[in-house]
């Protein structure tokens, strides 16, 4: 065991001393882990990384909870607009929860006086039908108060692995359903657009449920470090070799992407091509690897 965790030895006075201290770095490395997320946040750099959000990266890449993730992302917003916040996390005299409550009624006028207003204060504790009905909203379990096991579901209440995992995929198929209308005849607009000579932005249905089948309807973006972004909602088809780019509209050329990687990858494609060059042509059968998933878009990839 670290020997600094071996307190038996010390007198009373370095305990107390100790503790001061422990709690001055502590408030120290919540500043700066603040404003790390802060400016992670500002340069999106969570996307590089295979998250589609900065929650995402908390949980997924720094292992926060999902309450500490929360309430980490809404200190780190109001210390974008407010610096100050930073500074009197360092020196300990407010705290996470505090920013976190007030931050929603600070203004560029009042922002200084409502945190000096805090510091050092505990603020009420909400009630418990409001923070009841925000749990509920969440589906995290809990229970009217005096009733066993409030804060935890039962073991009953558990869901086996499997159970999740069948619901998950029910759920897919019903998407699909939606998404690409089973059954349903493809109109005929769509029809002569998609047989015309001129190339169309159009994605015929059949395509849509080729990709999303062999993609299993969850993001493909791959970061250089091979982390695969989870995100199964706000999904949108992307070109590989860009459509402005002459790319086709095939399965092969196309892979489902979540809303935020579909555009940071446009933003890397064609933010690069207005720096640096007007031209908008293509070197051979050139693949635009913004995403690190095969180079070849033709081989299904294998989920778990």
């Amino acid at each position: 065991m670290d020997s600094a965790f071996v307190l038996k030895d010390r007198s009373d006075q370095e305990l107390l001393d100790g503790i001061w201290a422990a709690i001055r770095r502590e408030s120290e490395n919540v500043a700066i882990v603040i404003a790390h997320l802060a400016e992670i946040d500002s340069r999106k750099l969570f996307l590089e990384d295979g998250c589609g959000s900065l929650k995402d990266y908390c949980m997924e890449v720094l292992h926060l909870s999902e309450d500490q993730a929360y309430t980490r992302i809404a200190v780190a917003k109001v210390a974008q607009k407010f610096p100050v916040v930073l500074e009197m996390l360092e020196d300990g005299l407010i705290h996470l929860t505090a920013v976190q409550r007030l931050g929603p009624s600070l203004t560029s006028d009042t922002h200084v006086a409502i945190l000096e207003e805090a510091t050092y204060k505990r603020l009420p504790p909400r009630s418990w039908n409001s923070r009841d009905s925000h749990h509920r909203r969440r589906g995290n379990g809990v229970r009217a108060p005096g009733v066993a096991g409030a804060s935890e579901p039962s073991s009953s209440e558990r869901r086996p692995a499997i159970i999740i995992k069948d619901s998950l995929l029910r759920r897919l198929k019903e998407v699909k359903k939606e998404r690409f209308g089973a059954g349903k005849r493809q109109k005929k607009g769509m029809a002569a657009e998609t047989s015309a000579e001129k190339p169309s932005r159009y994605i015929p249905k059949e395509i849509q449920k080729a990709v999303w089948e062999r993609d299993q309807g969850q993001c493909t973006f791959v970061s250089r470090k091979g982390r695969e972004c989870s995100a199964r909602r706000f999904l949108e088809f992307h070109h590989i070799i860009p459509f402005a780019w002459r790319g086709e509209t095939t399965v092969e050329n196309l892979e489902l992407r979540c809303r935020a990687h579909n555009a940071y990858e446009g933003e890397l494609i064609f933010g690069k091509v207005r720096r640096g060059s007007k031209k908008r042509s293509l070197r051979g059968p050139t693949r635009f690897k913004t995403s690190a998933t095969s180079s070849r878009p033709e081989q299904a990839r294998e989920r778990g």
